[in-house]
């Protein structure tokens, strides 16, 4: 499967999209930051829960090698903040809802 990866860079955070699925990748200091904890727990936490390995893209724009799916991510939150997925579910969820009935909030 070809992707179209893009890196997205704001407020100190760096995370990979691919523009034809949406999927999102991060690396080891973008869940970091975003769980405000350290690189190296990221780093030493095993989340052996799924089979699909972290991507690799060859991109030359991508300045790490390893990247986590989306799904290790939620893996990685539910092992070390799991007060946050209550914050994510919830915003999800006013997303999903918004987008079928056609709200664009502010």
């Amino acid at each position: 499967m070809t992707r179209n990866l893009a890196t997205y860079k704001k407020n100190g955070l760096e995370l990979v999209v691919d523009t034809k699925t949406g999927e999102t990748f991060a690396s080891a200091s973008a869940i970091a930051k975003l769980l405000s904890i350290e690189e190296e727990v990221i780093l030493a936490t095993r989340i052996n829960t799924y089979n699909e390995s972290p991507a690799r893209p060859g991109s030359p724009k991508i300045s790490f090698d390893i990247l986590y799916i989306e799904q290790a991510v939620v893996a990685f939150t539910k092992k070390c903040k799991p007060e946050f997925l209550n914050r994510y579910a919830k915003f999800g969820v006013r997303h999903y809802l918004h987008k079928r009935v056609g709200y664009e909030g502010k």
